[in-house]
């Protein structure tokens, strides 16, 4: 299946995006019919950091949009051209074999693993969640190490309740299945794990890929960077509200707050949790939910 990888680049991140798109050139076997597209989300990049490659395109947002509004933009191409798109943000090193490993699991939602999931220290880098790109460039050269590393020691795939799209491979189907990415979520936060929850009662397990691993530094348009702490404040309290406002109370406490009571205190969402049927789980803890 012919692919679509797009990326997302702001103007308080793009010191990240050429390292993000060399490596991505350097470790992803391109076939015929994929396309990679670039979205300059604020007008203002400087093509000339990027690394020279025929197969980019550029677009220009016309006005800055939202994580989900990019997202939106992306899967109207993927579904007119009939390809799955891989959502990716800018601040991500890629390794080798990470996009094989995914083309392994064909159907679903599925993720490679990062430093968020798993964490490693060697004498030259460190991959907590929190990794600088100074940190990065002075041991860069153990990451693909640490990655081969982790590829020996994990296998198969984790079946999840949710998980953030940093990286995150939709197939065409759930693509129209599930429908678009919900924009009232505001400038970014909980759509992904709003689009995790409509992926599972639309049939679509979501995964990680364990033996796929990839740095990602975390937060560069938002939190990490971009924004001063009211600004985030605000930010996470709009999406909050609105998760709740969609998905009840429950389910927000279980998924924003990992408040694992939810499930814990009912026998049988703890056998369901245990059986990893999401799905099931969502459909008794959801109240009427608005579409």
């Amino acid at each position: 299946m012919p692919r679509l990888f797009g990326m997302v680049t702001t103007s308080h991140s793009h010191r990240y995006t050429p390292y993000a798109l060399r490596s991505f050139l350097d470790t992803t076997p391109l076939s015929e019919g994929d396309r990679i597209i670039l979205i300059d989300n604020n007008g203002d990049l400087d093509r000339s950091t990027l690394p020279n490659s025929p197969d980019l395109e550029i677009h220009t947002a016309p006005v800055p949009r939202s994580f989900a509004g990019n997202g939106n933009y992306l899967r109207a191409i993927a579904i007119a051209n009939g390809l799955d798109l891989y959502y990716m943000n800018n601040d991500l090193v890629f390794t080798p074999f990470w996009s094989e490993a995914l083309e392994q699991r064909p159907q679903g939602l599925i993720s490679p693993c990062s430093n968020r999931e798993f964490s490693y220290s060697t004498p030259g880098l460190n991959l907590g969640v929190e990794v600088t790109l100074e940190q990065y460039l002075a041991g860069q050269d153990h990451l693909v190490k640490i990655a081969a590393l982790h590829s020996q020691q994990q296998n198969g795939i984790l079946p999840v309740l949710i998980l953030p799209f940093f990286c995150v491979r939709i197939p065409k189907r759930a693509l129209v299945d599930v429908g678009e990415f919900d924009e009232a979520f505001g400038k970014g936060g909980g759509e992904d794990f709003d689009y995790c929850l409509r992926a599972h009662l639309s049939g679509f397990e979501v995964s990680y890929v364990l033996p796929a691993f990839i740095l990602h530094f975390g937060g560069k348009s938002t939190w990490s960077g971009a924004e001063n702490s009211l600004e985030q404040k605000e930010r996470e309290q709009r999406f909050f509200s609105e998760f709740e406002r969609k998905w009840g109370e429950d389910l927000t406490d279980l998924v924003l707050r990992d408040k694992m009571d939810v499930v814990r205190n009912q026998p049988q969402l703890t056998e369901l949790m245990k059986q990893k049927q999401f799905g099931a789980i969502i459909r008794r803890l959801e109240p009427q939910r608005i579409q």
